[in-house]
């Protein structure tokens, strides 16, 4: 729920519609989060293949709450979160500077931040899939997306936390630190809000 608490710390609202989503929590405690205050410390976030816009968690009004810079990080095959109708539309509806980092044909693991323990390879007794699905993606390497993600991150942080200005080049057509073809696969794109 990484992704998700990134959003609702930063003060992304809750819908009306999630209050009676059957798969929300229970006890009404989606009301906590109908109009979360982002406290004053906060200067930016980093969520991670965040979900719920896809189910309704979130609509515009909720997400347009949200006024802090936001890299979000995300697969465009998430089948989890979901892409187009999930994260394509979280980086439309924020309400302040954001960028979208999209891993093509990755899936909802995209930049995770931990690759997959060397245990995760051995099957499972308990489950009917290998352990190492739920850490790796089908088509990119999970150490080269950290990598990646940590690249971007970083710019991004030391920009808005920092105040390095030089740290802008990261995000920035060209993406200082890549060389002149050796990023593909990745689309960067930034909507000031």
């Amino acid at each position: 729920m990484g992704g998700y608490g990134a959003l609702t710390l930063a003060g992304a609202g809750v819908s009306d519609a999630a209050m009676a989503h059957e798969e929300g929590p229970a006890h009404g405690l989606w009301g906590l989060h109908r109009a979360p205050v982002a406290p004053a410390r906060l200067k930016a976030i980093v969520p991670i293949g965040p979900w719920g816009r896809q189910r309704g968690v979130w609509d515009a009004a909720g997400l347009a709450r949200v006024k802090l810079p936001c890299l979000l990080i995300a697969g465009s095959a998430d089948e989890i979160s979901g892409y187009d109708n999930g994260m394509r539309l979280i980086f439309d509806e924020l309400g302040g500077p954001a960028w979208l980092l999209s891993f093509l044909n990755a899936g909802h693991n995209a930049g995770a931040a931990v690759p997959a323990p060397v245990e995760a390879w051995e099957p499972s007794e308990y489950l009917d899939f290998s352990p190492f699905q739920h850490y790796g993606d089908p088509v990119w390497d999970t150490v080269r997306m950290n990598n990646i993600a940590q690249h971007f991150v970083r710019g991004f942080l030391d920009l808005h936390l920092k105040g390095e200005a030089a740290s802008a080049a990261y995000l920035a057509p060209g993406w200082k630190g890549f060389a002149e073809g050796r990023a593909p696969g990745l689309v960067l794109e930034q909507r000031l809000g």
